[in-house]
């Protein structure tokens, strides 16, 4: 398992630490991980709303689980969200 294969399922393991507006495109993402066309136009419009990046191409497709994971990790380890 790759470092990106590890993100997606981070990712589909903890959707709940996203918040509610990030969690159908993290779900898709991950759930369709290894992309291996970009993303569906009205799932990449969300993605570049979202993250405030241009989605438009196979790598930048990627680039989206790579930021959807950061946000996840980021807010998994803050003190609200621990066990």
């Amino acid at each position: 398992m790759n470092q990106r294969d590890s993100q997606a399922a981070f990712l589909l393991a903890h959707l709940d630490s996203l918040p509610e507006s990030h969690r159908a495109v993290a779900q898709f993402v991950a759930s369709n991980w290894p992309l291996s066309k970009r993303l569906p136009q009205s799932v990449a419009q969300q993605a570049g709303t979202l993250l405030g990046f241009r989605v438009n191409s196979l790598e930048s497709s990627r680039r989206v689980l790579g930021e959807l994971f950061l946000l996840a990790s980021k807010s998994y380890r803050s003190p609200g969200h621990l066990p």
